[in-house]
C-alpha cells in the first residue's frame, strides 16, 4: 500500500477514538522530543519551532475526528428520535467527560503549538 493510499484511507474512515490519541500523543512527543534536542544541542535548525507547527497539525487532526465523531452520534441520535414513537422520552446525546477532556487536550494542544512556532526561538 502507497503513502497516499493509505492517507485517503485514513481519512475515509470512520471516526476512530484511537487515531484521536495517537495524533495528541505524537504531537506532545514530538515537541518534547525537539525540546531536549534543542536544549542539549546548539543548532541552526529551530527544532522547538518547528515542532509547534507539528503540534498544531496533528492537533487539528484530532480536533477534526472529535468533531466527525460527534455529528455522527448526533445524526444517529436524531434518526432513532424520528422513527421513536415516544421521542420525547428518548434522551439526546450526551458527551462523556472522556469526549470533554480530549477536545480540552486537543485545545490546548492547538494554543500550545501555536505559540511556540510564533515564538519559539525566543523561548529556548
Amino acid at each position: 500500500m502507497s503513502l497516499r493510499e493509505y492517507w485517503l484511507n485514513t481519512i475515509n474512515q470512520e471516526a476512530n477514538p484511537q487515531f484521536i490519541k495517537h495524533c495528541l500523543i505524537l504531537g506532545w512527543i514530538v515537541f518534547i522530543g525537539s525540546l531536549a534536542v534543542d536544549l542539549a544541542f546548539a543548532n541552526k535548525y529551530f527544532w522547538f519551532q518547528r515542532s509547534g507547527a507539528v503540534l498544531c497539525m496533528l492537533a487539528i487532526a484530532a480536533e477534526f475526528r472529535l468533531n466527525q465523531i460527534d455529528r455522527d452520534a448526533l445524526k444517529k441520535d436524531w434518526d432513532s428520535r424520528i422513527n421513536d414513537e415516544k421521542a420525547i422520552d428518548t434522551p439526546m446525546f450526551t458527551e462523556t467527560d472522556h469526549d470533554k477532556n480530549m477536545k480540552l487536550i486537543a485545545h490546548v494542544s492547538i494554543a500550545v503549538g501555536t505559540v511556540i512556532w510564533a515564538y519559539g526561538d525566543l523561548l529556548v
